[in-house]
């Protein structure tokens, strides 16, 4: 906990510097990165967040904040439950549906795409490896699906994109299908999630017969 308030105090000294340079340049040096999902103190991961959002007051800064943001989502399958904070932070941030327009137009939907089925290859090798099971496998499957669901509800989103994305959400509800011993509540929940955007995307066609 010390070495984290220690790196605080020199990340907040130098005014002169500027701020929100110095977070850019932390978040590039990966600094940012493991305050933000430190496994050691959830206080010092809710302050990270605290003050990354304050520096989002400014549209410019926003854009680059939320780059910045969106660099990290490689980190929920490592991260798992330390990663709350951080995604609280980000659904807050993209919540007007122009961010999620912007996010989009910088190739976020194929990035969250590609997540998801690393996430699911995962569970499926665990499955042919393990007979245990880890009540939280699934943290990061079901937080990055519920990310790319928020963004499909936006219908310009959805009008541009769901011709490239229905095949991703289509194979990694099929694969669910098929866990048996990592099958938890949190993957019971995603398969709902994909098979609910899956007939969005197709214009409401009913596949419960899949």
């Amino acid at each position: 906990m010390e070495k984290y308030v220690w790196k605080w105090k020199q990340f907040m000294r130098s005014r002169s510097e500027g701020l929100f340079p110095r977070l850019l340049k932390l978040g590039h040096n990966n600094w940012l990165r493991q305050v933000l999902f430190t496994p050691a103190t959830q206080a010092a991961r809710q302050a990270a967040c605290t003050i990354v959002e304050a520096l989002t007051s400014i549209p410019s800064r926003k854009q680059q904040v939320l780059d910045l943001l969106t660099s990290y989502l490689d980190e929920l399958s490592i991260a798992g439950e330390c990663a709350a904070e951080y995604l609280a932070l980000y659904q807050k941030l993209i919540k007007p549906p122009q961010w999620k327009v912007y996010l989009a137009a910088r190739g976020v939907l194929p990035y969250i795409g590609n997540l998801i089925t690393k996430e699911i290859a995962n569970l499926l090798a665990l499955e042919e490896a393990t007979l245990s099971t880890d009540l939280q496998q699934g943290y990061a499957l079901k937080s990055l699906t519920g990310l790319l669901s928020s963004f499909v509800e936006v219908e310009s989103i959805k009008r541009h994109f769901k011709s490239r994305l229905v095949g991703t959400v289509l194979n990694g509800y099929l694969c669910l299908r098929k866990l048996v011993v990592q099958r938890t509540k949190l993957i019971d929940e995603t398969q709902d999630m994909l098979l609910e955007m899956l007939e969005d995307m197709t214009t409401g066609i009913k596949l419960v017969n899949i």
